[in-house]
């Protein structure tokens, strides 16, 4: 290929001459796809190059690349010029630009919130708040259970047996770009338990030991049970919820009368501790 450039000569003559130039390979840009999302990655191509040509990108975004097939990704939004130049083993040279070749979009950021992401089998009913930006529209996914195209959906999660769901959340725009946040919602027993105010170790078969009695909800494996007498003395302690006070105290049977007792204990789903004291009289 040849083409005619102008060379400008010294300023002290007052001449001009006009030079042809051999081009041994020529600027072309090739690109599967100019649109993609940030982060966004593209394969250049210059596929009338020759063997023995180097080539130079300028990617429009403040760096540059070298090579027949150059990979790029951008990082920042926007339409950017692409400048391909090819320079022969002769010197000759050859460039290309394409304006706004590659164009990225900003993608949108999914984001939701929750009151409360440990619910109770009495109320399993979940007010969602989407807090997702540059994005025009979405759509749920309730752990499998249902989907939803809301924007601040309310959902019921099923109530009769404990559970743990992946909400997800993915938010598009307009661009094609997309976005996706998950949370995990759990359902669990509520804390039931009750403390008896008596017990009775006589020796028959019933009302023999003393203990909270504990249905669901609590951590078995954090748990403290301690007995008091009135002096603040302690005559008995377990780290066991199955274990409970007969009445006894360095193998004697206390006698008749109140007693303080105190427990510890965590809620099985959560971090959360309970303290209670309160008192129990001991008959025989």
């Amino acid at each position: 290929m040849t083409i005619e450039s102008e060379v400008f000569p010294d300023p002290t003559d007052t001449t001009r001459a006009n030079i042809n130039t051999l081009l041994l390979g020529t600027a072309s840009i090739f690109v599967l796809d100019n649109e993609g999302c940030v982060p966004a990655t593209f394969d250049f191509l210059n596929p009338s190059a020759e063997i023995g040509d180097i080539c130079n990108w300028d990617f429009g975004d403040g760096t540059n690349g070298a090579g027949f097939n150059p990979t790029h990704t951008y990082t920042t939004e926007g339409c950017f010029d692409v400048t391909v130049t090819i320079t022969a083993a002769d010197g000759s040279y050859d460039s290309l630009t394409i304006t706004d070749l590659i164009c990225v979009y900003e993608p949108p950021v999914a984001e939701f919130s929750v009151p409360d992401p440990n619910l109770s089998t009495d109320d399993t009913e979940v007010d969602f708040s989407n807090l997702s930006t540059n994005a025009d529209s979405y759509e749920w996914n309730f752990g499998g259970l249902s989907t939803s195209t809301e924007v601040s959906p309310i959902y019921t999660f099923p109530d009769e047996k404990e559970g743990a769901y992946e909400v997800c959340l993915r938010a598009d725009n307009d661009e094609g770009c997309t976005n996706t946040a998950c949370k995990v919602i759990r359902i669990q027993e509520n804390l039931i338990y009750y403390v008896p105010n008596a017990f009775t170790p006589d020796g028959d078969s019933h009302n023999q030991t003393f203990q909270p009695v504990f249905t669901s909800g609590f951590d078995p494996y954090d748990y403290h049970l301690i007995i008091f007498n009135r002096e603040g003395q302690t005559m008995f302690e377990s780290y066991n919820a199955v274990y409970g006070w007969d009445g006894t105290y360095g193998g004697d049977l206390m006698e008749d009368g109140i007693y303080v007792w105190k427990i510890e204990f965590k809620d099985r789903y959560t971090d959360k501790r309970h303290s209670q004291i309160g008192h129990l009289s001991l008959i025989r």
